[in-house]
């Protein structure tokens, strides 16, 4: 502390006697800057500030009080202000950390609760579904039966996938990583999903490279692009534009100093957008703001929780009204082909 209180007597005495005045007040903005990362109060400042005046005034009593008024009020101006800025930054980062590490908790607690309702869920599921089969087998195609057990069985496959999302989240799912052609992958899931939406939803993918390989689960690359069609579907409220694009993106520097390059994967709506607030809680788990029974919650979640584990980065833009882009950043791989793989479910025991 007296190393302090030397310092800032330093940079008065270089005020009031015109030495450098320019100079002391830098100084005295990277003073309190120091202050800040030492822990010392706001209180700290002024206290520093009365000593070294009482330190100066003894020794030159001469000094008139007009005469140093103004060179000495400068440089604690200075130094409070570059104090409180320090403070006002070293709170909002504390404040973003705080949120972090609470939707981290948030995050693991309800991975965990989403596991153990998945596998329960799922036995459910499976005597439904079998039932459901063997009244198939009884019954002739023409009758109505046979029509509403076949609803049973589709509504009991959607609730299968449901299962596999929830797995996903909590990082249950078997991860089988090859190279995958991300171009290719995005046209195949197209085809299914045209087939599900409504027809005034018009489909449209503009690839600029030929081919985009990655190295990930196919499945889990699928997912990604199904959720966010789906999600961006049920913003545009049955008609609209969306657009899939992918397309070259930047390099970033990696540790070592080496490029590593990327490509970006965009889905874009024009549907009713998101605000702000939205924006900030739309990747926590369970989070929706549709009506009761026509979401999950888990879509966006488990998408940024699949980014996350590739070493991706998930990019949202969004204005209420306007729509929404979503821009998903992956390492591009080599140009080779990609090993053979399916895409079927994975069991779940």
């Amino acid at each position: 502390m007296s190393d302090m209180h030397d310092i800032y007597y330093a940079l008065l005495y270089k005020s009031v006697f015109n030495e450098d005045p320019e100079e002391a007040l830098v100084a005295a903005a990277d003073f309190g800057r120091d202050l800040m990362k030492h822990g010392i109060p706001p209180e700290g400042v002024i206290e520093i500030h009365q000593k070294a005046v009482l330190r100066l005034a003894g020794a030159y009593p001469e000094l008139t009080l007009q005469q140093v008024a103004a060179p000495l009020m400068a440089p604690l101006m200075e130094a409070s202000m570059a104090f409180s800025f320090a403070f006002r930054k070293q709170r909002e980062t504390r404040d973003v950390l705080e949120m972090q590490l609470a939707r981290a908790g948030r995050l693991e607690a309800i991975g965990t609760m989403a596991a153990g309702i998945a596998h329960d869920f799922n036995t459910i599921i499976g005597i439904v579904n079998g039932y459901a089969e063997l009244l198939i087998e009884d019954y002739p195609d023409t009758s109505n039966t046979m029509e509403y057990t076949q609803q049973i069985v589709t509504a009991s496959l959607r609730a299968r996938d449901l299962v596999v999302r929830m797995l996903a989240f909590a990082r249950q799912t078997p991860i089988a990583p090859c190279s995958v052609d991300a171009v290719a992958l995005v046209r195949n899931v197209l085809k299914m999903i045209r087939m599900t939406l409504p027809p005034a939803i018009n489909v449209t993918f503009r690839p600029e490279m030929e081919t985009a390989y990655t190295v990930a689960d196919p499945l889990q690359v699928e997912q990604v692009v199904m959720n966010l069609c789906m999600n961006a579907a049920d913003a545009m409220e049955g008609s609209g534009n969306l657009e899939l694009q992918i397309a070259p993106a930047p390099p970033v520097l990696h540790v070592d100093g080496s490029l590593i390059p990327r490509f970006a994967l965009i889905v874009d709506d024009n549907g009713c957008g998101m605000s702000a607030d939205v924006q900030q809680r739309a990747l926590d788990p369970f989070y929706t703001t549709k009506a009761p029974g026509k979401g999950s919650g888990l879509g966006l979640s488990v998408v940024y929780g699949i980014i996350s584990d590739l070493g991706g980065q998930l990019d949202i833009h969004s204005e209420v009204g306007m729509g929404s882009s979503f821009r998903i950043y992956l390492r591009l791989a080599g140009r080779t082909p990609p090993e053979p793989t399916t895409s079927a479910l994975p069991e779940i025991h």
